[in-house]
């Protein structure tokens, strides 16, 4: 019985001195008031309290500052996509350009292609002695007669002269005719549709393209007095052009 009560004495002896050395530590801690040990432990758990407040001051801090900069971000997103957006229109643009300077260049072709027909109506070729008009008495064209009238073609592309041209390379179509009156014959070398028109009615096409060529009244007809129209075209391999001609007897 008096051993067991030693063994239980023992550790409550070193617990006892355990517990004043601890306390003399920290009461001569000068950290601590002295003499307030416990005082001392509650204001170390105040400082470990303020600590964690400014701990979360400061990740309140940080987390305003990723708010701020996931702000940031979302304007220099929008700032992509508005500059996205500009370079969208920017290329929209570039490609209207490209299909309007498409268009002028196809416009531009074309216009190369095209042919400037200008003529010029001669009624008094046959008071000049034309070797044309030998079978018709040399008289200008009139009211009952069918003496040829000459007409005087310059043809020419962008400004420069079309040269080489043949009689099958224009076209003469009637359009008006005197009241009364046939439609007119476009003379060729080789008299065309039968008609005898006499002589060399097709010439010119030098350096300057000035074709001479000649109407008469088709059928053996002869003029009436009013006014003839129609229209003379010319073409080659690259493109044609048109010019209106008129007559006006009397």
């Amino acid at each position: 019985m008096t051993r067991r009560t030693k063994l239980y004495l023992i550790p409550v002896s070193v617990l006892a001195i355990s517990l004043v050395i601890s306390t003399q530590s920290i009461a001569d801690d000068p950290e601590y008031p002295n003499g307030l040990p416990f005082q001392a432990i509650e204001q170390d758990f105040d400082t470990v309290i303020e600590d964690i407040g400014n701990v979360q001051t400061d990740i309140d801090d940080l987390q305003t500052s990723v708010d701020d900069l996931q702000s940031s971000v979302d304007d220099l997103q929008s700032d992509v996509d508005n500059l996205q957006s500009s370079v969208d229109d920017v290329q929209s643009s570039v490609d209207d350009l490209q299909s309007d300077v498409s268009d002028l260049q196809s416009d531009v072709s074309d216009l190369a292609s095209v042919m400037e027909v200008q003529v010029v109506v001669n009624l008094a070729v046959c008071t000049s002695l034309a070797v044309q008009c030998a079978d018709f008495g040399y008289v200008n064209p009139a009211e009952g007669n069918s003496s040829p009238v000459q007409l005087v073609a310059t043809v020419s592309r962008s400004g420069v002269p079309v040269e080489g041209l043949m009689f099958e390379d224009f076209t003469f179509l009637t359009g008006v005719v005197a009241p009364g009156g046939a439609g007119v014959q476009f003379c060729t070398d080789s008299h065309a549709d039968g008609l005898d028109c006499g002589g060399s009615f097709f010439f010119g096409g030098g350096s300057s393209g000035t074709y001479n060529m000649f109407l008469r009244p088709a059928d053996n007809q002869t003029w009436d007095d009013g006014l003839y129209a129609g229209s003379l075209s010319a073409s080659d391999a690259d493109g044609n052009g048109m010019a209106l001609v008129s007559v006006s007897i009397d």
